[in-house]
């Protein structure tokens, strides 16, 4: 995790009600399909990946959550790291997934032969996302930053695979911060780094991936979930 990112993590962000609200809206949670596509889209192709890797990205979404809040404590519960090695089982688990849907959506785009207006089609589309302006030029500098809308979709689709590695470490920090001992676990003897506020930048890749795949496919909740998630990750 970059000390960088985690710096930045103090720049605003939304309160835990309207990040609620964004994951309901991005993933589904809280309205059907036909509401999350909230104009045409400029790439109709690529709707249903965008759509699963989406919702497999909801389960990253739902460990980092977890791990901001209990990074606020000096020492964690049984419970408490129970809960997070659950939900980091279902993130693991779900890089898989966002793999292939996030590798699937690139071949279509190309077989659509729109893969060269992936940059201008996302700017284009990106300016009717209604959320905080200022967060909205910081995600669009992340995105120019990495190379644009189509290089943050290849660097997410060839990387995604090394999230597990940093889903164990976060898990093994917060093993290591736990008062009492777990059924068939020993005592740490080694201290791990502990979970952290900050995403990896992959982590931000993929959250960002998310967004550029949701805007092109009309999917506006999905460009404002992206925009609080970069923020409130520490990505921007």
């Amino acid at each position: 995790m970059h000390e960088s990112a985690r710096r930045k993590s103090a720049a605003p962000t939304a309160g835990s009600s309207a990040w609620v609200l964004a994951c309901s809206l991005i993933f589904g949670l809280a309205a059907p399909h036909s509401v999350m596509l909230g104009q045409t889209p400029a790439i109709p192709e690529v709707v249903t990946e965008a759509k699963n890797y989406n919702e497999a990205v909801k389960e990253l979404l739902k460990f980092q959550d977890l791990t901001r809040d209990l990074d606020k404590k000096s020492t964690l519960a049984r419970p408490e790291v129970l809960r997070i090695q659950t939900t980091g089982n279902a993130a693991r688990n779900s890089v898989p997934a966002m793999k292939q849907h996030l590798t699937s959506a690139i071949r279509q785009i190309t077989a659509a032969g729109k893969w060269d207006k992936v940059d201008s089609l996302f700017v284009a589309e990106f300016a009717k996302v209604n959320a905080d302006t200022a967060q909205k030029e910081r995600f669009l500098e992340f995105v120019k930053r990495n190379g644009g809308a189509k290089a943050i979709l290849q660097k997410a689709a060839a990387q995604v695979d090394r999230l597990p590695n940093e889903i164990d470490q976060t898990v093994r920090g917060a093993q290591s911060k736990m008062v009492g001992l777990l059924p068939g676990f020993l005592v740490p003897t080694v201290a791990y780094a502990s979970p952290t506020v900050a995403w990896s930048e992959l982590g931000c890749m993929a959250v960002a991936a998310a967004g550029i795949l949701g805007t092109v496919a009309g999917c506006i909740p999905c460009g404002v979930a992206a925009v609080i998630g970069l923020a409130t990750g520490g990505c921007v």
